[in-house]
C-alpha cells in the first residue's frame, strides 16, 4: 500500500501546487475526485493555501463504517456539474480508466480536455 501512496501523492502535489502558482487559477476552483474502497485507503489530503482554491472529494466504493461523504463507483453523476468547460487529469487503474473515459466520450468531452497519467 505504501508504495501506492508514494506514487499518487507526487503527480497530484506537483499539479496542484502548480496550480496554485498560476494566475489564471486564482478565480477558479480545482475539484479533485478521489475514488477509494474505504477511508484507510485515503492516501492524499488537501492542503490550505496557495491561489488556487482546492475542492477535494473523496468518493468509498466499500466503506462499512461511518462516513458522511460520498458513495459508490464512478459515475458521470459525481462530475456532471463539471463536464462541460472542465479540464480532467484522470490516473489510476487500467479499469478505471477505461470507465473514466467511456464516460467522458459519452459525454462528448473532447481529448484534448482529457490528460491522462499512466504509471
Amino acid at each position: 500500500k505504501q508504495w501506492y501512496q508514494r506514487r499518487v501523492r507526487a503527480p497530484f502535489n506537483r499539479i496542484l501546487e502548480e496550480l496554485s502558482g498560476n494566475n489564471y487559477f486564482s478565480s477558479h476552483t480545482c475539484t479533485v475526485l478521489f475514488y477509494n474502497k474505504t477511508q484507510s485507503d485515503i492516501a492524499w489530503k488537501a492542503k490550505e493555501g496557495g491561489k488556487c482554491k482546492v475542492v477535494v472529494k473523496h468518493i468509498l466504493s466499500q466503506e462499512n463504517g461511518e462516513w458522511d461523504g460520498m458513495r459508490g463507483h464512478v459515475s458521470a453523476d459525481h462530475f456532471a456539474d463539471k463536464i462541460k468547460d472542465a479540464l480532467f487529469l484522470v490516473c489510476g487503474p487500467a479499469g478505471f480508466m477505461d470507465s473514466v473515459k467511456s464516460i467522458l466520450n459519452k459525454n462528448e468531452v473532447q481529448p484534448e480536455r482529457v490528460i491522462e497519467f499512466k504509471g
